[in-house]
């Protein structure tokens, strides 16, 4: 049986290679790791910095593989991010606040 794909709230913004929407779901300060940037960032910094990564590498596709809890707020997300040419692993990092994700490390990097 095929496994049903893992949706969340943010991935639809990331596949769109939509920076500014991804920016709704960061904290305050977000740790990012990109081919091209490494580092912990202000909200702003990172929306600025992903879009670049973006302009550099559409999106064909995102998905969630595989998620997990790390403790009892936090969860992380394993999966790929698609480029016409390359093929990327995808780490994402959340805790819950309310009902909302709210994504504090943001890994696209190569395999």
């Amino acid at each position: 049986m095929p496994q049903q794909p893992i949706e969340t709230p943010w991935l639809v913004h990331l596949a769109k290679g939509d920076a500014k929407k991804m920016g709704d779901f960061f904290a305050p300060m977000i740790k990012l790791e990109l081919p091209s940037d490494k580092g912990d960032y202000s909200k702003n910094q990172a929306v600025m910095i992903l879009s670049a990564f973006f302009n550099t590498y559409p999106a064909l596709n995102a998905v969630i593989k595989q998620t997990g809890k790390a403790s009892q707020s936090n969860t992380f997300f394993i999966g790929e991010y698609t480029h016409s040419k390359n093929v990327f692993r995808l780490y994402v990092q959340t805790h819950e606040a309310g009902d909302r994700q709210i994504i504090h490390s943001l890994s696209i990097t190569s395999k």
